[in-house]
């Protein structure tokens, strides 16, 4: 059966009201416009690091994420230097070429964590707003991560951070690609790796050392860590840390309904990326967006609202994610 949550506004069916029951966040592009205020002066960081005597502006970046590419930061790369020149330091040939992409990926990421890290990116204004009234009225609200960052940066992680301590419990955190076969619940909480079958529930010391052991494996090991004892204390972090995001996978918005035992059609993904509106939409979940940076309004085809960002005056709201899953 599945677990009904408490309304915005205390309707509980009466009329035929439906309740609210979850809300997803996307953390790239609604928690923060991580395009625009993060990747971006990032990349600008890496660029005049290796010699690229120009900036990438908002238009040129627009531009280049939407030109057909394969998804990776050398394809988006290229582009961009066709438009703007190499740097002398990438040299003529493809193979140097290659390297020189990776170098500057690798430099564009530290610069995105230590961005992160430092809390010199700003939440959107009206998220803590939204995530306290839901918290409020009973609503339960999840995070969606790894859209549009690599799983190992820990931008989603980062960010709930930054809302304060108490948000870590309140904010369980999904990778956008996770599948469901590839954890096991145990008492709640969804941990990786799981070593036991189905009827087997590994005691909390052996769990945790193997969810520490992953941890270890991170750069920013305190975090990890921290994230990792979250998940034993009421926290859910369920994330497979794999490369490159391709597209949203439905079945992550399946296997989050079904953990928090909600009704997918009692759901609304607040999101900022196509695949990720469309994954939410054929999992069953109402689908709304926020715009970011970088996007423009038509490009959200399966969003049944869109809106420019959260609170009153035309902003998602709870009142307004609650009255899309009545229309």
């Amino acid at each position: 059966a599945r677990r009904g949550a408490g309304s915005a506004s205390g309707a509980h069916g009466g009329g035929g009201r439906r309740a609210l029951q979850l809300v997803v966040l996307e953390a790239d592009n609604v928690l923060a416009d991580l395009h625009l205020n993060a990747h971006l002066p990032a990349l600008n960081q890496a660029l005049k690091q290796h010699g690229a005597v120009w900036e990438a502006d908002k238009t040129l970046y627009q531009s280049c994420l939407r030109m057909p590419h394969d998804g990776s930061f050398e394809s988006v790369a290229r582009a961009m230097f066709l438009a703007k020149g190499w740097p002398a330091a990438a040299g003529e040939d493809s193979e140097a070429r290659a390297e020189f992409c990776a170098k500057l990926h690798a430099s564009k990421r530290k610069a995105f964590v230590a961005m992160l890290e430092a809390g010199e990116v700003q939440l959107r204004t009206g998220v803590q707003e939204l995530v306290d009234a839901a918290a409020a009225a009973g609503v339960q609200v999840a995070v969606l991560a790894g859209t549009g960052s690599h799983p190992e940066d820990m931008a989603a992680q980062l960010l709930v951070r930054h809302l304060g301590p108490s948000y870590a419990a309140l904010l369980p955190i999904f990778d956008a690609r996770f599948k469901r076969e590839q954890f096991q619940s145990i008492a709640g909480e969804v941990v990786e790796p799981c070593v036991a079958g189905d009827d087997d529930e590994p005691e909390s010391a052996d769990l945790m050392e193997d969810v520490l052991g992953l941890a270890a494996r991170d750069q920013r090991r305190s975090l990890a860590a921290d994230a990792a004892r979250n998940c034993l204390t009421g926290g859910i972090i369920i994330d497979n840390s794999l490369g490159a995001a391709p597209s949203v996978r439905q079945s992550a918005f399946r296997a989050l309904a079904d953990m928090l035992e909600v009704e997918p059609s009692a759901c609304v993904a607040l999101v900022g990326s196509v695949s990720a509106a469309q994954a939410a939409t054929a999992a069953g979940f109402v689908a709304a967006a926020v715009r970011a940076g970088v996007a423009a309004r038509g490009e959200f085809p399966g969003a049944t609202a869109i809106y420019d960002g959260c609170g009153p005056g035309g902003g998602a709201t709870l009142s307004r994610l609650e009255a899309l899953i009545n229309q």
